[in-house]
């Protein structure tokens, strides 16, 4: 459910401080609202919360007094309260709410935040991550009584001011944490959209005769060799769905030297394999008779990583009362991205952008950084036509849904996102088969219809309607409806 988030807060800074320091001293403090609200199930689509608009500025001299020490010398400062407003997407179990108890941290908790990176964050693996990614791993529920302690202490101190209005304890100046409210109000109305089919099929140009799905599929554990790996085994999984979705497709050549079927365990030779009995081998099938089932899966994917894997699927597009043939092209990539920096990966999505109608990342987000970071890419790198992107990461609304939406040449009207608000965990390929199986069922399916597809119930992963508060954004402006214009999509031929 989306929904406009608002935050009001202050900071309180030295008078003599530049507007430009302002801000970045804001900017500080809202960025903290991210992990707090992440663990509320609430998702911010502007990049680490930063988008605070100076304007909402309101400047207040103010006495900073040392309560306990009445004697003590006082000091001036600057309070800046600031108002925040962005969008946000909230679990179901939130749809009444019109507001959430919020926390955001105070000061330089980068540099200082020792304390609270030992008190405030709940799971040791973050901790690992260091202070500076606090504005991510903070969790306020987890050093409660820490911050209620903050809080009595600044309500006793304030109680002793004379003029609440223009003075601020010492407490207060040096407080920590900051509570607010995020009030929450609807942006969107109910209705109904749905993929822009028209222009994604070509229903009214006859020269569209390919449809080209590119997904890629990063290292998820901590080695591109192992078959094991999440990433792997979900593209493995996904091409699987699409076969059995679609039993015409086929395999095309991949990129790459040899055959994907020309595997050797052992010294031997495995004769007779299809690519289709490949799959299920990587998948945990039985290998065939005296083979090793871990060396056999360990060869597939010694032939198969790093390589596109190319399958058509051969369509007929029928509108108007007129058809011609769309060969659907699913082109899959499983392999390390390497560093943010990569110039080899930053080229593959450059070079799929190009040709892709449909585009999906599954793997790390890196936080935002790694190689898919808009921050990496410009405009030129994007045709001008309709274009879906499924970023399916940890909390991708953040980190690439405006940034990508701000790059492609026409914005929201020629790109549809599919995103996480939260974190994504492995589902065996669940959500990325459903988007395309979905998109190419013929069965001219909403967006809303194709998002509830897409929730993961997986019992071997533990997953029981999974949904990391998945959405679409950039549809609003979408204008197919089935009533406008009757499409239907037909498998061409049988699987050979």
């Amino acid at each position: 459910m989306a929904r406009t988030i608002t935050l009001k807060g202050y900071v309180l800074v030295e008078p003599s401080t530049s507007a430009s320091a302002i801000l970045e001293t804001v900017r500080q403090q809202t960025r903290t609202f991210f992990g707090p609200l992440r663990n509320d199930l609430v998702g911010l689509d502007d990049r680490e919360v930063r988008s605070v608009d100076p304007a909402t500025f309101v400047r207040e001299p103010v006495t900073v007094v040392d309560t306990d020490n009445p004697m003590a010398a006082t000091r001036m400062m600057l309070r800046v309260r600031y108002t925040y407003t962005g969008r946000a997407v909230l679990d179901r179990s939130l749809s009444s709410r019109r507001s959430l108890s919020t926390v955001a941290l105070v000061g330089d908790w980068s540099g200082n935040g020792r304390e609270i990176l030992q008190n405030c964050v709940a799971d040791a693996h973050d901790r690992e991550f260091g202070t500076s990614n606090l504005w991510y791993t903070f969790d306020p529920d987890h050093c409660r009584s820490m911050i209620d302690r903050e809080v009595r202490a600044i309500d006793t101190a304030t109680r002793k001011l004379t003029d609440r209005r223009t003075q601020v304890s010492a407490v207060e100046a040096a407080r920590r944490f900051l509570p607010t409210t995020a009030t929450l109000a609807t942006i969107r109305s109910n209705v109904t959209r749905y993929p822009e089919y028209d222009r994604l099929l070509g229903a009214t140009d006859p020269t569209k005769t390919d449809l080209h799905v590119y997904a890629f599929f990063g290292v998820i554990g901590e080695r591109e060799s192992d078959p094991r790996d999440d990433g792997y085994r979900e593209m493995m999984f996904v091409l699987r769905n699409i076969f059995r979705a679609q039993p015409g497709a086929r395999f095309e050549a991949p990129s790459g030297t040899g055959s994907l079927t020309e595997l050797r365990v052992g010294g031997t030779t495995i004769p007779g394999a299809t690519e289709r009995q490949v799959v299920e081998w990587a998948l945990g099938a039985s290998p065939p008779s005296g083979v090793s089932s871990t060396a056999l899966r360990q060869a597939i994917l010694d032939v198969w990583k790093t390589r596109t894997i190319n399958l058509t699927v051969p369509m007929t597009v029928t509108s108007g009362g007129r058809s011609h043939p769309l060969n659907v092209r699913v082109h899959t990539y499983y392999g390390d991205e390497g560093s943010a920096w990569s110039a080899s990966a930053r080229a593959r999505y450059v070079d799929a952008w190009r040709n892709a109608d449909v585009f999906v990342y599954s793997g790390h987000s890196h936080l935002g950084s790694g190689p898919l970071d808009p921050g990496n890419f410009t405009m030129s790198d994007f045709p001008n036509r309709y274009q879906i992107f499924m970023v399916n990461s940890c909390v991708s609304y953040n980190y690439y849904n405006t940034g990508f939406h701000r790059l492609h040449p026409g914005g929201t009207r020629n790109l549809d996102m599919v995103i996480n608000g939260l974190e994504a965990l492995s589902d065996d390929g669940h959500a990325v088969s459903y988007l395309i199986t979905s998109l190419i069922s013929g069965q001219g399916l909403s967006w809303g219809q194709v998002l509830r597809r897409m929730v993961a119930t997986v019992p071997n992963l533990g997953l029981y309607d999974y949904d990391p508060l998945r959405v679409v954004d950039g549809e609003t402006d979408n204008t197919y409806t089935p009533s406008s214009r009757a499409i239907t999509l037909t498998p061409a031929t049988t699987s050979r």
